[in-house]
């Protein structure tokens, strides 16, 4: 009983330390993502009627054409 104990104790702090170490890193990511599209200058093209959905992208700039 007491290993048993003893294995459930391990595979819990396991899980524990594993759930901690993949917040850290999301959250890690996140910021050097945010960080390197200050750095480059992303700018939003918004144009139209207000509606910032896609605004000003052309999906279809990329076709091959013949």
């Amino acid at each position: 009983m007491e290993e048993r104990a003893k294995f459930l104790a391990l595979l819990g702090a396991g899980a524990l330390l594993g759930s901690v170490s993949t917040i850290f890193l999301l959250k890690l990511q996140a910021r050097r993502t945010v960080k390197q599209c200050n750095e480059k200058g992303v700018e939003l093209n918004i144009t139209g009627n207000g509606n910032s959905r896609m605004a000003g992208l052309d999906l279809l700039s990329d076709e091959i054409s013949f």
